[in-house]
């Protein structure tokens, strides 16, 4: 069964490599933060006797900062999800506007 879509337009194929660009660009920062925050971690708690100091009785450094890893979490997420939606409207074509976007896949396409 052949389908009657050819193919992305040159502007189509433009704005998809903009936002592969764009998200790359964002997601390149974000990785290595997350990561050295990771890490971070695993370096202080084993070469360093930062983590070991009581915050208060039973509660060291160690929870505070692992638990701040949670937190740091949510907060990349947020950051991550604001700038690909400010991304998305920026670079957003106008020929995807009120557009019927092609079936991606023969399961969507529908019976003519």
């Amino acid at each position: 069964m052949a389908s009657s879509f050819d193919g992305p337009s040159p502007q189509m194929q433009r704005y998809y490599a903009e936002m592969s660009a764009a998200r790359r660009r964002l997601v390149g920062p974000l990785a290595v933060f997350t990561a050295a925050y990771y890490l971070g971690m695993n370096f202080l708690a084993n070469f360093t006797s930062w983590l070991d100091g009581q915050v208060f009785e039973g509660m060291t450094w160690a929870y505070v900062f692992g638990f701040s890893q949670m937190l740091m979490c949510a907060v990349v997420t947020l950051i991550y999800r604001r700038r690909i939606d400010a991304i998305e409207r920026e670079f957003r074509p106008a020929e995807l506007d009120g557009a019927k976007v092609a079936p991606t896949s023969v399961a969507e396409e529908s019976p003519s």
